[in-house]
C-alpha cells in the first residue's frame, strides 16, 4: 500500500514550531468579536457537532468544555486531535461549504460560537487581524490533512492502467490523500477487490469511507462521492464566470470576489493549472526563494474560498450561448449549466504532442507529460 501525498512541509505536533499555528488560541477579545457573527449553544457529551462527509458546516469556537476531531480511514478512526477553551473548528474547505475532513463531537459538556458559513465568510473578510489567525490555521490544517499518513479513500488500481494514473493525478492535485493498492505490487489488492465484489477488470476501484464502492469512476463521479465537487452550482446565476483555474484564472476570480462580485471558477481538472504540476517555480512575482505550482495553486484557491468565489472542480465548459442580451449561459458536462452577465476565458496551455500512431494509447502507461512524484516512482 502507498499513501498518495508528497513529504510533510511542516512538523505540526505538539513541539512542532507552527503548532500555535496550526491550533491557536484566541484571546478574550478576538472571542468578543466572534461572539458578533455567531450564537453561543450549549452542547451535552458526546453530541455531534459535525460529521465526517457533511457539506456546509459552521465553524465552533469553543467557550469551554473540550471537542474532539476523529478521522476515519482504511486503517481504522484515529483521534486528530482535541480543541480546548478559545480554540476553533474547521479548514479552508469550511469557508466553501465542502465535506467535512473529520467527526468533531463534544467530549464533555460544553458551550460555542457557532458561526455559519456565510458569517464566517463575512468575518474573515471584515476583521483583518483575527482573519489572518483563522486561515493561516486553515491554510496549514489542509496542509496537515493532505499528509495525514491514515488517508480515508482507497484506490485500488495498476500502474499499467491509465486511467488509474489519471485518477491517482486528480487526487493529489486536488489535496485528496489516498491509500494506493497496486494489483501486481501489493498482495492485498486481489483480497480488497474480492471483498468489495470487484475484479481487475474493473479497475481502477475507489472506496469511499462511506462504503460506496466506484468502478471506472470519471473524476466528476469520485469528486461528487467525496464531497469535493460543488453542490449548489447548476443553474447559479452569477455577476462573473471564470473558465479555467490557473494563476491567471484564480486572480481574476480573487479580484472580482474582493470587489463584491458573484464569482464562479470553472476548470475540468483541478486549480493551478499547469503551474500546478511544476515543482518549483522561481520567477513568478513575490516569491524571491520559489513556490511549488501545488502551493501557489492552494494559496490561489484559499483566497478565492475567502471572498466567497465559488471554484467548482471538475466542471467543464462546453459552450457560451450569447443569445440573451443581458446574460451569459455557459453550458456544462453533465447537461448542467450556469448564468453569467460576463465571463473570463482563462483556459491556458496545452501541451503540444508528438505526432505518433496510438500515442494516445500510452498515455499515463509509459507516457507521461509531467515528472510528479508518482512518477518518480515508476
Amino acid at each position: 500500500m502507498s499513501n498518495d501525498s508528497p513529504a510533510t512541509p511542516y512538523e505540526l505536533s505538539s513541539g512542532g514550531s507552527r503548532y500555535h499555528q496550526v491550533y491557536p488560541t484566541l484571546d478574550e477579545r478576538q472571542l468578543a468579536i466572534l461572539d458578533r457573527y455567531g450564537e453561543r449553544r450549549k452542547l451535552q457529551a458526546d453530541e455531534i457537532l459535525y460529521s465526517e462527509g457533511e457539506r456546509h458546516i459552521s465553524m465552533f469556537v469553543i467557550l469551554s468544555g473540550t471537542v474532539e476531531a476523529i478521522r476515519s480511514s482504511v486503517l481504522g478512526p484515529h483521534v486528530l486531535g482535541r480543541y480546548g477553551a478559545g480554540c476553533f473548528t474547521g479548514e479552508v474547505g469550511t469557508l466553501a461549504g465542502r465535506a467535512a475532513s473529520a467527526t468533531t463531537r463534544a467530549v464533555c459538556e460544553c458551550e460555542v460560537i457557532v458561526v455559519d458559513e456565510e458569517s464566517l465568510r463575512a468575518l474573515v473578510i471584515a476583521e483583518a487581524e483575527i482573519s489572518e489567525t483563522i486561515m493561516r490555521a486553515y491554510i496549514l490544517r489542509r496542509v496537515a490533512f493532505i499528509q495525514d499518513q491514515h488517508p480515508g479513500l482507497m484506490v485500488i488500481g495498476s500502474t499499467a492502467s491509465g486511467p488509474t494514473l489519471r485518477l491517482r493525478h486528480f487526487l493529489s492535485r486536488n489535496g485528496q490523500p489516498a491509500a494506493y493498492f497496486d494489483v501486481f505490487d501489493h498482495a492485498e489488492a486481489k483480497e480488497l477487490l474480492k471483498r468489495y465484489d470487484a475484479t481487475e477488470a474493473d479497475i481502477p476501484v475507489v472506496v469511499t469511507l462511506k462504503g460506496a464502492v466506484l468502478r471506472q469512476p470519471t473524476h466528476r463521479a469520485v469528486a461528487d462521492a467525496i464531497g469535493l465537487s460543488p453542490d449548489r452550482l447548476n443553474g447559479g446565476r452569477f455577476d462573473l464566470v471564470v473558465v479555467g483555474a490557473g494563476p491567471a484564472g484564480l486572480a481574476a476570480a480573487v479580484y472580482a470576489a474582493s470587489e463584491g462580485l458573484k464569482v464562479a471558477v470553472l476548470d475540468a481538472k483541478a486549480p493551478g493549472g499547469q503551474a500546478g504540476t511544476s515543482s518549483k517555480i522561481e520567477n513568478y512575482f513575490g516569491f524571491p526563494t520559489g513556490i511549488s505550482g501545488q502551493a501557489l495553486a492552494g494559496r490561489g484557491l484559499s483566497q478565492c474560498r475567502k471572498f466567497g468565489a465559488d471554484v467548482g472542480v471538475p466542471i467543464e465548459a462546453l459552450k457560451i450561448d450569447c443569445g440573451d442580451a443581458h446574460s451569459f449561459h455557459i453550458g456544462l458536462d453533465y447537461n448542467e449549466g450556469v448564468h453569467a452577465r460576463a465571463v473570463v476565458i482563462a483556459t491556458g496551455a496545452r501541451y503540444r504532442k508528438p505526432a505518433l500512431p496510438r500515442l494516445e494509447h500510452f498515455e499515463g502507461s509509459g507516457i507521461y507529460y509531467s515528472a510528479t512524484f508518482m512518477e518518480v516512482a515508476f
